[in-house]
C-alpha cells in the first residue's frame, strides 16, 4: 500500500539553506566574538613585552647633552689658557688697551678686504694648540685660524704708563657670509671694547669648535 506524504506546511518554504546557516552562525556568534577579544589581548601583551623601549624625548636629550659637551671643552681650554710669564717692568711696554679698539678695527677691514690680517700689525700665526698652550710673550699678537674663523690675542698694558697693570685681549672674528664680524671673550683680566659686543666664550662653542684643539 502507498503512503501518501504528508503536504508541506506553508511556512517551510520561507526556510532556505541561507537561512539555516545564518542560524547556526548565530549560534556561534557570541564563542567568535570572544575568541577574537582574547587574540587582541594577548597581541597587544606582545607587542608590549617585544617593542623596543624608547627614551622619552631621546632626540632632545642627545642635542642637550652635545651642547654641554662642546661648552665644557669651549670652557676648559679657555680655562687652560697659558698664563702670562712677563714683570712688572715689562707691563708698561705692552700696547695699551686702547689702542686695540683701532688695532681691530683695521683688522677687520683686511679680513673684509681680503680674508686675511693686516702684514704691518705683524701678527703671528700659530697652530691652536700653540695659542692655548705657549704663554703669550710681551709685545706679540698671536692669531690662529680655521675655515671662516680666526682668534687673535696678546698681552696688553690694562692699567696706564704710570700705573701699569696686565691685561689680555682675545677676539674672535667670524665670516658670518655678508662680512666679518669680532666679538671680545671675556674672563678675568681679558679687556673689553666698548663698541664690541663681549661673551663667554662657552656661549659660542659651535663657533670656535675648529680652533679649540690643544694637541696636535
Amino acid at each position: 500500500m502507498t503512503q501518501v506524504a504528508e503536504p508541506t506546511l506553508g511556512w517551510e518554504h520561507l526556510v532556505t539553506p541561507g537561512h539555516v546557516r545564518a542560524a547556526r552562525i548565530r549560534r556561534v556568534q557570541p564563542m567568535l566574538i570572544a575568541t577574537a577579544i582574547v587574540l587582541m589581548l594577548f597581541g597587544w601583551l606582545l607587542i608590549g613585552i617585544f617593542q623596543p623601549g624608547r627614551v622619552a624625548n631621546d632626540r632632545s636629550k642627545i642635542l642637550a647633552s652635545e651642547v654641554e659637551r662642546r661648552q665644557r671643552v669651549a670652557l676648559e681650554t679657555f680655562s687652560g689658557l697659558a698664563k702670562p710669564r712677563i714683570g712688572m717692568s715689562q707691563v708698561a711696554a705692552l700696547p695699551a688697551a686702547s689702542s686695540l679698539a683701532d688695532r681691530q678695527a683695521r683688522i677687520l677691514a683686511e679680513l673684509n678686504r681680503s680674508d686675511s690680517v693686516p702684514a704691518d700689525l705683524g701678527l703671528k700665526d700659530v697652530a691652536p694648540p700653540t695659542f692655548w698652550r705657549v704663554p703669550w710673550k710681551a709685545g706679540e699678537l698671536y692669531t690662529t685660524a680655521r675655515g671662516n674663523v680666526r682668534l687673535v690675542g696678546g698681552l696688553v698694558n690694562a692699567g696706564s704708563a704710570d700705573a701699569p697693570l696686565p691685561g689680555r685681549w682675545l677676539a674672535a672674528f667670524r665670516d658670518a657670509g655678508d662680512g666679518w664680524q669680532a666679538v671680545t671673550i671675556e674672563g678675568p683680566d681679558f679687556v673689553q671694547l666698548p663698541d664690541t659686543p663681549s661673551v663667554a666664550i662657552e656661549t659660542i662653542p659651535v663657533t670656535l669648535d675648529p680652533l679649540l684643539a690643544t694637541k696636535d
